[in-house]
């Protein structure tokens, strides 16, 4: 085979490498457990509703909890008490997402004339997420979103760490009341375990006729590292500097 072409072969290889989606879980390794449970009732003389989830086994990138109790009233949008909860992993090549969110509380029926007993509701979640970062040049954000209504009457408490296990250094994300996305320095480098580990727990009562009573919760964690194609071409355009350095010549 020619210089030319041997180079040429060398180009084909870099662009068709490069163009190959990179497969997030080749990236991440990550676990995830958790577990979750609430019950709501509306004040109605029906049953009450109760439900609980958990992670199935350490790669279960997601657990759901939906609990709702609403008066059946004929003809109108009755009230309804309920417990939410949610917690999913997303990995992605350049990106490692961790949303969830929790919701506890009671909603009053919005037509003249609607149902509106009052009603209790309770809900736990606590996850704990551990991942190895592959990379040291990571930029991290937190979202931390928690809107109260009564919150006297829907008491709830939220709790959040990020921790590098390695480092043995900890953060905790708590900023009550405001939803911007900000972005922290965390001291870490490629190979760190990082884990975040969550709280939540709410829970609250109120008598008919009574209004909205809710205690609301959304949290992210948001990783980016550099995207792999571009590591890829650096890694490559590196490779060429040091042949040429050793006085290694193509033939």
């Amino acid at each position: 085979m020619s210089g030319m072409h041997w180079r040429s072969g060398l180009l084909v290889c870099v662009l068709v490498l490069t163009a190959m989606p990179v497969q997030a879980d080749s990236i991440w390794q990550w676990t995830h457990e958790g577990s979750a449970a609430g019950m709501a009732n509306v004040f109605d003389g029906g049953p009450v509703d109760v439900d609980s989830d958990s992670t199935n086994g350490l790669m279960d990138d997601d657990i759901g909890l939906f609990t709702s109790d609403r008066t059946d009233q004929s003809g109108v949008l009755g009230a309804q008490a309920l417990a939410v909860a949610n917690s999913t992993i997303f990995p992605e090549p350049d990106v490692l997402v961790v949303s969830q969110n929790f919701t506890v509380g009671y909603i009053p029926s919005n037509n003249i004339g609607g149902d509106n007993p009052g009603g209790e509701a309770t809900g736990q979640m606590d996850t704990v997420v551990e991942f190895v970062l592959p990379f040291d040049d990571a930029q991290w954000f937190s979202r931390l979103d928690i809107e109260t209504d009564f919150n006297n009457v829907m008491n709830g408490e939220t709790r959040v760490f990020v921790e590098n296990v390695t480092r043995s250094s900890m953060i905790e994300l708590f900023n009550n009341g405001t939803s911007a996305l900000i972005e922290f320095d965390f001291d870490t480098s490629a190979g760190d375990v990082i884990r975040l580990t969550t709280s939540y727990t709410a829970s609250g009562n109120t008598g008919g006729p009574s209004g909205l009573r809710v205690y609301d919760v959304n949290q992210s964690l948001i990783v980016r590292i550099p995207e792999p194609g571009t590591l890829m071409l650096l890694a490559v355009g590196a490779l060429g500097v040091s042949r040429r350095r050793g006085q290694v010549v193509l033939p």
